[in-house]
């Protein structure tokens, strides 16, 4: 069969745009994968206390002051990052006047579940950025502690990151019902020092059948979550016999799964998993 010049340049030209129109898009989606995270309202919390916001304004206030201050708890930056729908908020932690650097948020009602995007970071509190900057064995005392109540992410809560926390004392420190979340630089279940089993959980960290697509941990040591000290698992992840087939992912792999023991010292730094 013959072929002129003409039609093999045509041919390699298509060939040179798909390959740059592949190019092009690929780039562009992982730019608004990057861009989702965080690009929102950022909330500073400043107290421990368990008040909820005074008016959903965009503003997180309870109504009272620290120092001159308007009061932000982690409820209420909660209440505020649920109402601004469509924006990935940021929540970050400046809190004053904590017993030894460590902040107690202890909660006796249940904390809102989260139903929107939102990136809740407590490396942000001064004097904590060196959790998720180190391996686990080398971290420093966790400064912000969640006690007695759960982290819960909703469907509508997909790409949300929880980092830098210390999570401890619910039936499920941490649940997932939606999908491309990444939870990383935690202690779940341990005190703030990464010694000791202070949880009543059960589970560390539950995933249900709807959830998909979640990085718990990553690929360098920083990233690394202590799970420890549960009564039944660190990690669930819903039964087969519990989920309908249109809910169980296509695939699902495991990285280096290692539940860390309640010792830090002797915890792998290479906790990934993802589903």
């Amino acid at each position: 069969m013959f072929t002129s010049k003409n039609t093999r340049m045509n041919t390699h030209q298509t060939q040179y745009l798909s390959v740059f129109i592949i190019m092009l898009l690929t780039t562009l989606f992982f730019s608004s994968v990057a861009l989702a995270r965080g690009n929102g309202s950022t909330f500073t919390v400043n107290s421990t206390a368990s008040l909820s916001d005074a008016a959903l304004d965009g503003i997180c206030d309870t109504g009272q002051t620290i120092g001159k201050e308007p009061e932000c708890t982690l409820r209420a930056a909660l209440e505020e990052a649920n109402f601004s729908v469509g924006m990935a908020d940021n929540i970050t932690f400046d809190i004053s006047g904590c017993m030894n650097s460590v902040c107690l948020i202890s909660n006796a009602m249940p904390m809102p579940v989260i139903t929107d995007t939102v990136v809740i970071d407590g490396s942000t509190q001064p004097g904590n950025s060196g959790v998720c900057s180190s391996a686990i064995p080398d971290r420093p005392t966790y400064g912000i502690v969640i006690s007695g109540t759960q982290l819960q992410l909703d469907p509508g809560s997909d790409g949300s990151v929880i980092r830098g926390l210390n999570i401890i004392g619910s039936s499920s420190n941490l649940s997932i019902y939606s999908n491309d979340n990444i939870i990383e630089c935690n202690y779940i279940g341990t005190d703030e020092y990464g010694e000791a089993n202070v949880s009543i959980s059960s589970e560390g960290i539950s995933m249900e059948c709807s959830a998909s697509n979640n990085i718990i941990g990553g690929t360098l040591p920083e990233d690394g979550n202590l799970i420890a000290g549960h009564n039944q698992l660190g990690i669930s992840i819903s039964s087969v016999s519990s989920c309908t087939t249109k809910d169980l992912p296509l695939e699902m792999s495991f990285w280096a799964i290692i539940l860390a023991p309640i010792n830090k010292a002797l915890a792998s730094t290479e906790t990934t998993i993802r589903t």
